[in-house]
């Protein structure tokens, strides 16, 4: 079981599990919220948006390689991935098969 699984499980009914539920819903909204204006807003110079909810480190690891060739980057399993609870948005560019992301978010509670 993976550590997001078991914490879940140890949080079910619990305030902290009710609260992080609300705050991931709300800013998978923001999100979807922010995709719709920057599509209506760009889609007359971009056409490949996409939203995801997870990005593969592999992916990641792929294009740092890319931009950092002189730097070694690695990823250590091959189907581990980042789940951000907003998702991801971004411009899926056809030509190379790459995802740029413009947005990615996490909700985060902050102790008082």
């Amino acid at each position: 079981m993976a550590n997001k699984e078991k914490l879940s499980e140890i949080r079910a009914g619990t305030t902290t599990n009710k609260t992080s539920k609300k705050q991931e819903k709300e800013i998978q909204e923001a999100v979807l919220a922010v995709r719709q204006e920057i599509e209506a807003e760009f889609s007359d110079i971009v056409s490949g948006f996409e939203y995801r909810s997870t990005i593969k480190n592999s992916e990641i690891i792929a294009q740092l390689n890319k931009s950092y060739p002189d730097e070694d980057f690695s990823c250590e399993l091959e189907k581990s991935y980042v789940s951000p609870d907003g998702g991801l948005f971004g411009i899926s560019d056809s030509k190379t098969g790459r995802f740029l992301p413009v947005l990615v978010s996490e909700a985060k509670k902050i102790k008082e």
